[in-house]
């Protein structure tokens, strides 16, 4: 059975907004820590310290979550390898 002309451009553009809208979610950031210091990377929200990362290194977003105190934290990503880093508090981190 065929599909009438219109079910199938319909389909097509919601196809082609939610490829868009995916496309515009990846935001460039860099980490700000306002101290200088190396930022402290964990293996989740308040978990346990697994390295640190410098200021200015881009990164994006994976993830968001909030702890146990509702501080919110984010999954960062190595912006050139995409290689998932792990987890810091969200306010050291700046996207534009």
């Amino acid at each position: 059975m065929r599909r009438p002309v219109c079910a199938v451009l319909l389909a097509a553009m919601i196809s082609m907004m939610t490829e868009t809208a995916s496309a515009q979610r990846v935001v460039q950031c860099r980490i700000t820590d306002p101290t200088g210091t190396p930022l402290n990377v964990r293996q989740g929200p308040q978990g346990r310290i697994i390295g640190t990362i410098r200021n200015g290194v881009s990164v994006h977003i994976a993830a968001t979550a909030r702890d146990h105190k509702g501080q919110p934290w984010v999954q960062i990503v190595v912006g050139q390898s995409g290689r998932t880093i792990g987890w810091v508090i969200r306010e050291y981190v700046s996207c534009y």
